[in-house]
């Protein structure tokens, strides 16, 4: 089995790049109705819950099926009153599963002189061999099958009659063996299978509650018969006895592979995300996971989640690219910054009114920009420790190159920046 805790994160880990929060539940998407972007996400801590939001340039969602749905679902704003990215009102809907009804046991005799060992000896598996090159069954879609067999133990007693002390002894020697199939089947996605926030329930962390409504089909039954009749018809043919074909009633999904909610599609009305896993309307954020299925297959889907992970990540990489190869290049974008900077043209650098400081300066300052460079900043304080000035600060912190595209992001910057200042700063008299 797969397992993230011992391969992948492990790896991200050696980048440097990676910091791993416990304790931590997102609670939603921050979404900016001026960039038209998703700008974080807001996280609970478990133990403190105090709120705490999280920025990036771009977000990949990819909580599980479930709770993936129920982030988006909860990451409402004007512009998605009923969910991030939620215009064609399909979110949350259309959610699909696996059918694991049908089981059937057997028995078959000899092989008394061996044993199977290891910790869970991994299990032969029969691929679909319904509907496969045309629809050939009153359902639709179809099932593969898992097999496994094992030699029964000494709980085998608790369904025997015996007593005494050659019983119990009996029971110390491996049983016969035993035969089991599994079905894992495919189930059609429906508009009515589908997720909510609760209007009326809370978690602990101030979460609506997800409210499943989801059930099985009259498909699900049929295909649950067929593997029945078929599986019992394979393990006859085998020389096996005592067959019986077993209902698993769990609940749906109440197993693995949730899927759906937030499907796939080229069409903004029918579906959420694009080709590359980005939201339709909001596009700096990509799922992933089992929610950004449109149909389940009977396959193992694990795999294809983590090739989409990888197709996606290495689009949005490309993305990056192009937008900054754009930005350095494209006579647009540069006409439209000179512009926005027009009203600076003719008034020298801030170093030549050092000497006439009066009031309180904080200069703050990343050691990357690409565009007013760290050193004019160093400059600056270098001039007012020269002219003996004692009411500034220098504050740099390293940061990683910004992701501006047009001048006008720069522009809201600082507004917001100046705002701040003027709200929270200035000496009120």
């Amino acid at each position: 089995y797969f397992s993230s805790n011992s391969s992948t994160i492990p790896w991200a880990l050696k980048t440097g790049n990676l910091t791993l929060r416990p304790f931590s539940v997102v609670h939603s998407i921050i979404y900016d109705e001026k960039t038209k972007k998703a700008t974080g996400v807001r996280v609970i801590d478990t133990q403190t819950k105090e709120a705490t939001e999280f920025f990036a340039k771009i977000i990949f969602v990819n909580a599980a099926c479930l709770n993936t749905n129920l982030i988006l679902l909860n990451s409402i704003s004007s512009r998605f009153p009923n969910g991030l990215g939620n215009d064609s009102g399909l979110l949350g809907k259309y959610i699909a599963f696996h059918n694991y009804m049908g089981n059937v046991s057997a028995t078959i005799d000899g092989f008394l002189d061996t044993y199977e060992y290891g910790r869970r000896p991994t299990q032969p598996m029969l691929p679909n061999f319904r509907n496969v090159y045309k629809q050939d069954m009153d359902f639709q879609g179809g099932y593969m099958s898992f097999y496994g067999a094992g030699r029964t133990e000494w709980q085998r007693g608790s369904g025997e009659a015996g007593v005494g002390a050659e019983y119990k002894q009996s029971l110390l020697e491996p049983g016969g063996w035993y035969i089991s199939m599994m079905m894992q089947g495919e189930t059609v996605p429906l508009e009515k299978n589908q997720v909510r926030l609760s209007n009326d329930h809370k978690d602990d962390w101030g979460i609506p509650l997800l409210v499943t409504s989801i059930d099985y089909t009259d498909n699900d039954h049929k295909m649950k018969k067929d593997f029945w009749e078929q599986g019992a018809a394979m393990l006859e043919k085998a020389g096996c006895k005592n067959i019986n074909p077993v209902l698993d009633n769990r609940a749906p999904g109440n197993d693995i592979h949730e899927m759906g909610g937030v499907r796939m599609g080229n069409d903004p009305k029918t579906s959420l995300l694009n080709k590359w896993n980005q939201l339709h309307q909001c596009n700096n954020v990509f799922v992933t996971d089992g929610a950004c299925m449109v149909s389940t297959g009977s396959q193992n889907p694990s795999l294809t989640f983590m090739a989409l992970t990888a197709r996606a990540a290495n689009h949005a990489i490309e993305e990056l690219k192009e937008a900054y190869a754009k930005y350095q290049h494209d006579p647009a974008f540069i006409a439209e910054f000179k512009s926005e900077l027009a009203h600076f043209v003719g008034r020298p650098s801030p170093i030549y009114h050092a000497e006439g400081l009066k009031g309180a300066l904080l200069i703050c300052h990343g050691m990357v920009d690409v565009n007013v460079h760290f050193q004019d900043s160093v400059r600056l304080a270098q001039r007012l420790i020269a002219l003996r000035k004692e009411n500034w600060e220098l504050a740099v912190f390293p940061v990683e190159d910004h992701g501006f595209e047009r001048a006008s992001s720069w522009a809201d910057e600082y507004k917001r920046i100046f705002k701040l200042f003027e709200d929270n700063l200035r000496l009120k008299k």
